[in-house]
């Protein structure tokens, strides 16, 4: 019997291990990684951005052309072929993330939010506001974003 209580203490401890070891994302950690994406952005640094990545990231965007919506669905490197290719054409660019709510799983952290873009492309001034999903998960002990939904509202 005793034998059978070590075992299970042991079953315990790494159940209870696991868990703690996977939820262990906070909100800090969330708005640290935030915070470092948003410089990277600000100096238009695709592969400083790129970093917080995953590789498997999948982006999906609904985007409002001016007559109608246009969907679009990228991976990492499309993804970032994309932006280097835009940013080429934006001057001034500047965001605001408001209305942010987390909520955390046993293993991500999802951030819900509405973003406010302001841009000058050629002699047009553009404001964009969009409405987003962003899930951050760790792999190799970084915290990265693995999936990110956004549309224009």
């Amino acid at each position: 019997m005793e034998l059978y209580m070590k075992y299970l203490l042991i079953a315990l401890l790494l159940v209870v291990t696991n868990f703690s070891i996977a939820g262990d994302i906070t909100e800090a950690d969330v708005r640290d990684v935030m915070s470092k994406m948003g410089r990277a952005v600000k100096l238009k640094d695709v592969d400083t951005l790129s970093k917080y990545y995953s590789d498997s990231v999948v982006i999906n965007l609904r985007v409002f052309n001016g007559s109608s919506y246009q969907e679009m669905s990228f991976d990492k490197p499309k993804y970032f072929q994309y932006l280097k290719g835009s940013w080429n054409f934006i001057k001034n660019y500047s965001f605001r993330i408001e209305s942010e709510k987390f909520d955390f799983e046993t293993d991500r952290a999802i951030l819900t939010y509405e973003i406010t873009e302001s841009m000058a492309m050629g002699n047009q001034y553009f404001k964009v506001k969009s409405r987003g999903t962003t899930v951050f998960k760790k792999e190799n002990n970084q915290l990265l974003v693995v999936k990110v939904d956004a549309r224009t509202i």
